[in-house]
């Protein structure tokens, strides 16, 4: 290969000051895949299955009809997008759930650690399992339908359903990740090597290659020719997304929204979640490692996903070094070994989960299958199609082995393949299960999910006008006159314990914590009164 005009990627100018880093306090959204079991008209009815389980979630709406019918009097009903239809806030951890298209959608209250993201966000599906069950109670005595649920995958009908992963960065390192240019082709390089850590699929869909297995649910149904955008569906849906949905009014603070995961949970779940998180973090210090770029990073989401001997090598921009999926891996992590102390108050537990990945990556690269099985998705469920495939002669597209693909996600712990293995020891588990309990009634303490659930319990329902991530609306009685009340709080905002908000046990407890009188300044920032 003639490389004479190769050049490496640009490299920044000299900095004149320190960049400064946020802590990387992360959110995620898990799309299910719902359907009717036996639904008389054979279509499996999704919207009428994501109606019926998210009619069984407690939740305050995230705006009021009246408020609503006030500002539009001349709306005969609400009008939602699509994308988002009949949201709630959970008051009792601050999440949040609605309808996306015809699926449910559970969006998990935001944390600062990758252990509290995977406890948040199994906590969210618990509630949707309890949602199931409760629906499915409903629907016995009229017949056999059955509302099924399943995490992560892709339904053969030419829909994906997989994790969105939120993180906090820095504005100025948002828009370099954002831009397109050499630190977008990195993160979208980053995405690619990450297939490995997915759920696991049989055979492929959207016109792709054919091939027995892959690692990644979702690959199949990212753009081949665009590495960035707003897109999240089909067939346009990019790698790395550039929407810029800040959620809060500090306007040196972005939302990253990665939409490329497919995992379930263990330890993909929290690898994916710190990688990404060591990653920003590095790209606000400027010192992403971009000379591992690969030159084509959409081409690499689908070869390496389709690469079931770990072999496949993709070419990198800098220096035409061609590497495995787990190399990229393994040299990335040489990187992050250098900034490691650099990580303190940034990114919590990165010295365990250094380990953890290092330990991960050397797997990958020595192939032991049968150690990983018990540590990722992809690889526990290869061990159990290929024991079924070896036991009943099977062919890779024999119906069996898309059963077992497709209930290894499934919500219901007496189907779903992954419950079972966990229940057996089969899968090593990274959580307690009683953080996920506390999780499914009580916010992280540690961030401003914290804060939007008291508001949310202590605060009349019927006062509440609109609320969302960073803002609560409502109305109350003050100084003798009926006020409404905007209450702003940023990602770094928390409740600080022994205050008055952490005291506080009613509502007129919170209007006395926020000193919420016109007369006198709020002591709580974004505190409004008119």
């Amino acid at each position: 290969m003639n490389t004479t005009h190769a050049l490496p990627p640009p490299v920044p100018p000299a900095l004149k000051s320190k960049p400064k880093m946020v802590p990387k306090i992360c959110g995620g959204d898990y799309e299910v895949a719902n359907f009717i079991e036996n639904d008389p008209t054979g279509s499996g009815d999704a919207a009428r299955a994501a109606k019926l389980l998210l009619a069984e979630i407690e939740g305050v709406p995230w705006i009021n009809r009246s408020c609503w019918s006030s500002m539009y009097p001349k709306a005969k009903k609400l009008l939602e997008i699509d994308t988002d239809r009949g949201r709630v806030f959970l008051p009792g951890n601050g999440g949040s759930i609605y309808i996306d298209l015809d699926h449910l959608e559970l969006a998990m209250p935001e944390v600062r650690s990758c252990s509290d993201h995977e406890a948040a966000m199994r906590a969210m599906c618990m509630i949707a399992r309890e949602a199931m069950k409760k629906a499915n109670a409903r629907l016995a005595p009229a017949g056999d339908e059955r509302i099924r649920v399943r995490l992560n995958n892709t339904d053969g009908h030419g829909n994906s359903f997989g994790t969105h992963l939120n993180l906090l960065v820095q504005r100025d390192a948002f828009r370099r990740m954002t831009s397109g240019g050499t630190v977008s082709r990195f993160f979208a390089s980053f995405c690619a090597a990450t297939t490995v850590l997915g759920q696991g699929k049989v055979g492929s869909e959207n016109e792709r290659a054919p091939v027995s297995y892959q690692w990644s649910q979702r690959a199949d149904f990212f753009s081949s020719t665009r590495i960035i955008g707003e897109d999240t569906q089909a067939p346009n849906r990019v790698v790395w997304n550039t929407r810029d949905e800040s959620h809060c009014d500090d306007c040196d603070l972005a939302r990253l929204h990665c939409i490329f995961y497919d995992h379930v949970f263990n330890r993909a779940a929290q690898l994916k979640v710190w990688l990404l998180q060591v990653a920003a973090a590095m790209e606000e210090a400027r010192v992403a490692p971009v000379d591992i770029t690969l030159a084509a990073p959409l081409a690499a989401v689908i070869s390496w996903s389709h690469d079931l001997g770990l072999r496949h090598k993709a070419r990198l921009l800098a220096d035409h070094r061609s590497v495995t999926s787990a190399e990229w891996l393994a040299m990335f992590l040489d990187s992050v070994g250098r900034f490691l102390p650099e990580l303190e108050g940034i990114v919590p537990e990165s010295q365990r989960m250094f380990e953890m990945a290092v330990n991960t990556a050397d797997l990958l690269m020595r192939r032991d299958y049968a150690a990983l099985s018990s540590k990722l998705d992809a690889f526990a469920k290869l061990a159990i199609i290929r024991q079924t495939k070896k036991a009943h002669g099977l062919e890779w597209d024999a119906p069996p082995l898309k059963v077992i693909d497709q209930l290894y996600g499934s919500l219901d712990e007496e189907e779903g393949i992954i419950w079972q293995l966990e229940a057996a020891g089969a899968m090593e588990t990274l959580v307690d299960p009683g953080r996920v309990a506390h999780f499914m009634t009580h916010p992280p303490a540690d961030t401003r999910a914290a804060i939007r659930s008291k508001l949310l319990r202590l605060v009349d329902p019927a006062d509440i006008r609109r609320v969302d991530w960073g803002e609560l609306v409502f109305e109350a009685d003050i100084e003798d006159r009926r006020r409404r009340v905007l209450l702003s709080f940023d990602p770094l905002n928390k409740i600080e314990p022994g205050s008055a908000l952490d005291r506080a046990t009613s509502q007129e407890d919170v209007i006395a914590a926020m000193n919420l009188s016109p007369s006198r300044p709020a002591e709580t920032p974004g505190a409004l009164v008119s």
